[in-house]
């Protein structure tokens, strides 16, 4: 009858190790539950990490791969347009030519790229260089805005 008294015992004892309770475990079961629970972390680590990998990978084919298909002497000059803007006088005629040659340039880079706020674009460029708007650039666009008017 002692054997059926410590069987109640024994599954007491099993229920407290399950439970976390490693006080009341000998020396070599709090050994083999502290190697658990690393191994149970790392477990979790990699699995993040792959999962973080596998996320990231998704996120990369999602996207459409666009190369930069916009001309860049579009984009020149529309920041020297909007340079010379800056520099107008006020109400003058020279202001609304700089304007004009402005929102013709942006309009072809929109054309070529409507995803992309070119205004914009041109807008920080020319706070970024502002003496990037040279005579002879706005000669040069100012050519080519002249030659598609008249096609």
């Amino acid at each position: 009858m002692t054997g059926s008294a410590s069987c109640p015992r024994q599954r007491q004892r099993k229920l407290r190790v399950s439970r976390g309770h490693a006080s009341l475990c000998p020396p070599y079961a709090r050994f083999a539950i502290a190697i658990g629970y690393c191994l149970a972390v790392a477990a979790l680590a990699m699995s993040m990490r792959l999962a973080s990998i596998a996320i990231f990978v998704l996120f990369l084919l999602g996207l459409p791969a666009r190369a930069q298909s916009f001309s860049r002497e579009d984009l020149d000059c529309a920041v020297a347009a909007t340079i010379a803007d800056a520099r107008a006088d006020k109400g003058t005629a020279g202001e609304n030519s700089f304007h004009e040659l402005r929102i013709f340039f942006i309009r072809r880079l929109v054309a070529q790229d409507d995803q992309t706020n070119w205004a914009r674009l041109a807008y920080d460029r020319s706070k970024l260089y502002p003496k990037q708007g040279s005579a002879e650039l706005l000669a040069k666009c100012t050519e080519l805005y002249q030659s598609s008017l008249h096609r």
